[in-house]
């Protein structure tokens, strides 16, 4: 739910707990002309357990913090580098 929120968009769960064997296994069928697009493959092996939709007053909120980070990431980023060489 956080990520739709942050984001502000819908995001979608996969059924499926091993993604990164799972990817390995639809790029490799997509390799092999299995099937001719990585989207075709994924419509056919990738199943979807529940969407998340934004909550707007969530959003929102995440939207006041991300605005006060893009202020503080320039004034802080020379602070940071110093500190990376100590």
């Amino acid at each position: 739910q956080m990520l739709a929120d942050v984001l502000c968009c819908s995001v979608k769960a996969a059924t499926s707990s091993s993604g990164g064997a799972k990817g390995a296994a639809i790029l490799a069928a997509v390799g092999t002309g299995e099937y001719s697009s990585v989207d075709k493959a994924c419509d056919s092996a990738v199943g979807i357990s529940r969407t998340h939709e934004p909550i707007l007053a969530n959003s929102q909120q995440y939207q006041k913090y991300y605005a006060l980070y893009r202020g503080l990431y320039p004034a802080l980023k020379t602070s940071y580098e110093q500190l990376f060489k100590i």
